[in-house]
């Protein structure tokens, strides 16, 4: 990877050891740059009355009053704001999706190619390497078992190993 020293943070690549810290670092840059809505789950605020229903609701509520020229106006101000606000998600799914598939080793990035949306990517991604721990933690189980003393040439060597695999647990 030549842009090693370009990225923010280690890219995931497609052994299961770094998922975790993976994600934890991702989650940290989306909500710095206050986009990580792009990979929530919607919640059911978010399913209230949507930008193509306001305009109607908005109309109907004002017709009585309103003469016909400021129903047509309000309408195309409700429009406005509503092809705004989806301009302003597509560009914060494009940030998200951006951020997400530059930290990713080439082949992760091949394979996830045709994801265009950073909730449906992230979840791919979690499917993929959820059982991170179920697969790795009997692997550390073994190597903290069987780590001994003398395997190693100095007591730095030995810490460092001991520390290693502690922190993977």
């Amino acid at each position: 990877m030549s842009n090693l020293n370009k990225l923010d943070f280690t890219p995931l690549d497609t052994t299961d050891i770094g998922y975790h810290k993976w994600v934890r670092d991702v989650r940290n840059h989306l909500k710095a740059k206050g986009i990580i809505s792009a990979i929530r789950e919607p919640t059911a605020a978010a399913a209230a009355p949507t930008a193509a229903t306001a305009p109607a609701a908005a109309a109907s509520d004002d017709a009585a009053d309103a003469t016909p020229a400021q129903v047509a106006a309000r309408a195309a101000v409700a429009a406005v704001v509503a092809r705004a606000a989806a301009e302003e998600l597509e560009a914060k799914n494009a940030k998200a999706i951006i951020l997400m598939i530059h930290h990713m080793d080439e082949s992760l990035q091949s394979e996830y190619l045709n994801e265009e949306d950073p909730r449906k990517l992230w979840v791919a991604l979690e499917e993929r390497f959820s059982n991170v721990r179920e697969s790795l933690l009997p692997d550390l189980e073994v190597k903290w078992l069987n780590l001994r003393f003398c395997d190693y040439s100095s007591v730095l060597d030995f810490n460092s190993e001991a520390l290693r695999i502690k922190s993977l647990m």
